[in-house]
Parts: structure tokens; C-alpha cells; sequence
């Protein structure tokens, strides 16, 4: 499976949010279709994750707490 770098260097990425890092940290950018929002190509040493949508972030949070009062 190719990873997320991969996939945006071969124009695979899907548009959306991703936590991307640039020589200095690791921030947030939306890529759409073939450009960056707030950075230039250059600059993005690698594309870490998918921001994730908020319903996306309650459910794992949830599911975390669960397993937490489980163990």
C-alpha cells in the first residue's frame, strides 16, 4: 500500500485535510486536486494522516473511553 507521500507525489490523494510536515513542524494543510492551501510543494517533506472529520473523532474517542473502563 502506498503511503500518504506517495500518493501525493503520483497525484493520487484524494482532496481534504491531512497533518503534513515541512522542515520546520507539523501543521495542517487542505490539498485540493494538485495544490496545497497553505504551502508550496516544495515545502512538504511528508504527509503524515487525514484530519480526521469530527463524527470520525467522537466514534474512536468513544470507542477509546470504552476500552479504557473495559481494562
Amino acid at each position: 500500500m502506498k503511503s500518504l507521500t506517495e500518493q501525493w507525489k503520483n497525484g493520487e490523494l484524494p482532496e481534504g485535510f491531512y497533518y503534513v510536515a515541512d522542515s520546520a513542524e507539523v501543521t495542517i494543510d487542505y490539498y485540493l486536486c494538485d495544490y496545497w492551501e497553505r504551502h508550496f510543494d516544495s515545502d512538504i517533506q511528508q504527509v503524515l494522516a487525514p484530519v480526521p472529520n469530527y463524527s470520525d473523532w467522537v466514534h474512536a474517542k468513544y470507542c477509546e473511553e470504552t476500552i479504557d473502563m473495559i481494562s
